[in-house]
């Protein structure tokens, strides 16, 4: 999992009516998931497609940009409910969740 993914991750649970039980549920869920960070290669991949992006006048948020330039890295899935931004990144595999 990307560490760009666990930020938005957390960022849901201090939203949530009740952090405490949404912060333990989160840890169960990490449990076992490796954390991927931003290296150099997944650098460039995000710039590359960020300026395709912006070329064809689709440009996406940053967040989904790193998260999908991880995937790409690493030869990943994303699994998504928006599927609509991830679609735009060249060669990412994509599964609806």
């Amino acid at each position: 999992m990307s560490v760009v993914t666990l930020g938005e991750l957390v960022d849901g649970v201090y939203g949530d009516a009740d952090p405490q039980m949404s912060q333990r549920e989160l840890d169960a869920l990490l449990q076992g998931v490796d954390l991927l960070d931003v290296d150099e290669e997944i650098a460039r991949i995000f710039g590359r497609e960020r300026r395709r992006l912006r070329v064809a006048g689709n440009l996406i948020g940053d967040m989904d940009l790193l998260i999908g330039a991880t995937a790409l890295r690493h030869g990943l899935t994303v699994l998504t409910n928006n599927r609509c931004h991830f679609e735009r990144i060249e060669g990412l595999a994509i599964e609806s969740v």
